[in-house]
């Protein structure tokens, strides 16, 4: 079985039958590892080491490390927002 990114192709079969675990290439702001084919510069992403990362029309808007929630842009909170600091 072959995985592919649209450009390179990656063994699928890398782990033994049952196993848990998928592994996905790092991918960029501007064309995340986990993106839509209508849109690929929408999706998820890892920018670094222990970071998970949401790219929107190829900007980051969502970052979450082992620090906390960055969340770039404005919003509306309609039912309010409890605790941490703002």
């Amino acid at each position: 079985t072959l995985v592919c990114d649209g450009t390179n192709f990656f063994n699928a079969n890398t782990v033994q039958a049952g196993a848990t675990s998928l592994n996905l290439i790092n991918g960029t702001v501007s064309t995340p590892a986990i993106n839509f084919a209508a849109e690929t510069n929408t999706g998820i992403w890892r920018s670094g080491a222990g970071e998970f990362d949401i790219s929107i029309l190829g900007t980051n808007r969502f970052a979450l490390t082992a620090s906390g929630l960055d969340i770039a842009g404005t919003g509306n909170f309609t039912s309010g927002i409890s605790g941490g600091k703002f």
